[in-house]
């Protein structure tokens, strides 16, 4: 309910914090494809942060929302992947699969 609670607030940026920790996963993507609507018809920029091949597989179709935070010697880089820069990837594995495989970050230092 609170995620439903925030998509509806007046506020044009949401930002869910590993919504699959608190979502049975039968649930997950009727969840995510309502977050998905409720942006699109509000117009709100949604962000999550997570670490669950299951959100990511969701988003194999639109590669581009993934933006990727990586530390490097103490400095963090992001990465947005666009202009079909995943697409050889894609073509074989979900994105899920490409960040678990490290191909994307995600990489344990």
């Amino acid at each position: 309910m609170t995620i439903i609670a925030e998509l509806l607030n007046p506020c044009n940026k949401v930002a869910f914090i590993e919504p699959e920790n608190f979502i049975h996963k039968d649930n997950l993507f009727d969840i995510l494809n309502l977050v998905d609507k409720v942006s699109e018809e509000n117009g709100k920029q949604v962000f999550i942060k997570t670490y669950s091949r299951d959100v990511l597989d969701y988003y194999s179709n639109n590669p581009e929302y993934l933006i990727v935070f990586e530390k490097e010697n103490g400095i963090t880089k992001i990465k947005q992947y666009i202009n079909g820069e995943l697409n050889e990837y894609l073509e074989k594995y979900s994105l899920g699969t490409i960040w678990s495989k490290g191909l994307i970050g995600g990489n344990v230092y």
